[in-house]
């Protein structure tokens, strides 16, 4: 995952990080009253040889170190104790509060004027620093939060990220909650988050109803735990956020979970709408296919069967008066015909097969140079004026895979390649080891195969546009998917040779107990 950057001007190292919270009530005074106690040791000390302006000015160093560090109420307490303890040892008439020099009561009420407006402005500066400070957090964590959101994928994962942020934010424990049919469930939370209770889940679903945030109920009455954000988009609710903490979060925290709650619901409604494009694509393309699908059938189930129909209404109505010669050319065709349309079901069946997942194209161990062999002898026999040329550069080559289904690849291949060739030009078949696993390579001689139409040939039902051979256009595509299932590869190249022709090139995997059992073959 991509790690956050921080340059949105907060750092954790900033000397002011290293200050404690701001102090309020009594601890307020005490740190006040604390501070003028050390200065009024330290100048007591001294005050043989220190002038009564530098004492005044040490106490207004306590006021503003007092607000600086622990708020403005502590500064304004250490600016009342500075005012009574330098009136009360330092001025004359000393340990009393009597003042003796009208000139000393208008020093004193400067110096408390001075102390007091002092440490009003660094109690503020204070506030500022920490408002900023507060903001930069804000800005990192809703900077963090968007970029974990950007390479959330699905709601679990936009539920993940937000309990994380969301738990930092709030200094507390988060759980993410999603409607599935008709109940809610948690999809997210943080590891120490309480378990929720039935009074939780009607908050949850409270909160999700009226689409308003459901705080927790008062501690010691019976009730929710949580603080339940809903997070809306569109105006629907898709989930809910609960954040348990053991104060009540500020109002800075508050904004801050409402920016991220809002942030999440955007990020939940675009994989929504990104889930739906994919099934309407899916569908579209499911319907593409069986328009495709029924166009090929019309016409490649009704050319074989109008050649029987016509071969066998000949022989019935003219088989008495017809030669035997031409009594056969009508039962051969009748044969090639019957066998055309067996192998368009066949690549049909193949293809439902692979796409519901049912064959198991692993159940076996094949030596693939005699599942190769067996599917040039059958070629030469449904192809008897091809020329086919198998070399094997391996023995054995022992793979796993469906005997059947990788004799079907095989001849399928031999076969096409003899399709787009000339009667009697080689069509070299070679197996070889290579470093990844056995290469299967079918060459023909043919005019080859367009640039432009090369990368769709493994595409369902794809024929090239000056293609004059018959075929559904499946037969490629259930290669491609059968080999994918083998963990195998398979790819094209085109033209070979000046003059043309193509190469098909099969690649398949050797496992470690293929090797093992070549071993123990050899």
């Amino acid at each position: 995952m991509q790690e956050p950057d921080n340059s949105l001007g907060y750092s954790p190292s900033h000397f002011w990080d290293a200050l404690p919270a701001p102090l309020g009530g009594v601890r307020a005074i005490a740190v006040g009253f604390g501070l003028v106690s050390l200065v009024t040791i330290v100048c007591t000390g001294v005050a043989t040889w220190l002038p009564a302006h530098g004492v005044a000015m040490l106490y207004v160093l306590a006021v503003v170190g007092g607000a600086v560090a622990f708020g403005m109420p502590s500064g304004l307490a250490a600016a009342t104790c500075s005012f009574l303890a330098y009136n009360f040892y330092f001025l004359d008439p000393r340990f009393t509060f009597s003042i003796a020099n009208p000139r000393d009561l208008i020093a004193l009420v400067l110096f408390f004027a001075v102390a007091m407006t002092t440490g009003s402005l660094a109690g503020r500066m204070r506030e500022v620093a920490d408002e900023a400070r507060a903001r930069a957090r804000s800005l990192q964590s809703l900077n963090e939060l968007a970029i974990r959101l950007s390479g959330a994928s699905n709601l679990v994962g936009v539920g993940e990220s937000l309990a994380s942020e969301a738990a930092q934010v709030a200094e507390g424990d988060t759980v993410v909650l999603c409607k599935r049919g008709d109940n809610w469930v948690t999809v997210a939370r943080s590891p120490a988050a309480p378990q929720l209770t039935s009074a939780d889940w009607q908050a949850a679903q409270r909160s999700a109803t009226s689409q308003c945030v459901i705080y927790p109920a008062v501690p010691g009455w019976p009730g929710s735990v949580y603080e339940f954000h809903p997070m809306i988009a569109q105006g629907a609710t898709l989930a809910v956020l609960g954040v348990h903490t053991r104060v009540a979060p500020d109002t800075g925290t508050e904004v801050t979970l409402q920016a991220m709650v809002r942030h999440a619901a955007i990020a939940m409604a675009r994989i929504s709408l990104e889930t739906e494009k994919v099934a309407i694509a899916k569908e579209a393309e499911a319907e593409r296919l069986r328009s495709a699908l029924l166009s090929s059938v019309s016409h490649d189930i009704k050319t074989p069967l109008a050649s029987i129909e016509g071969a066998v209404t000949s022989l019935r109505q003219l088989g008495d008066k017809m030669p035997d010669e031409t009594k056969d050319d009508l039962l051969l065709a009748i044969e090639e015909e019957a066998k055309r349309l067996s192998r368009f079901v066949t690549n049909l069946l193949d293809m439902s097969r692979i796409e519901a997942g049912t064959p198991d194209l692993l159940e076996d161990w094949i030596d693939l140079e005699d599942a190769t062999s067996a599917s040039v002898r059958r070629a030469r026999q449904l192809m008897p004026r091809a020329n086919f040329q198998f070399e094997s550069e391996c023995a054995p080559a022992i793979i796993r895979a469906n005997e059947t289904l990788l004799e079907h690849v095989i001849l399928n291949i031999i076969e096409n390649a003899a399709k787009f060739s000339q009667p009697g030009t080689p069509i070299n078949v070679v197996l070889r080891r290579s470093d990844d696993g056995y290469v299967l390579t079918v060459e023909d001689r043919g005019t080859g195969i367009d640039g432009a139409e090369l990368p769709k040939i493994f595409d369902k039902f794809f024929r090239g546009a000056g293609s004059k051979a018959g075929g559904s256009g499946l037969g490629l595509s259930i290669c491609k998917q059968i080999m994918e299932g083998l963990g195998g590869q398979i790819s094209a190249v085109s033209p070979i040779t000046a003059e043309g022709g193509t190469r098909v090139t099969l690649v398949f995997p050797v496992s470690i107990e293929a090797a093992a059992t070549i071993g123990r073959v050899a």
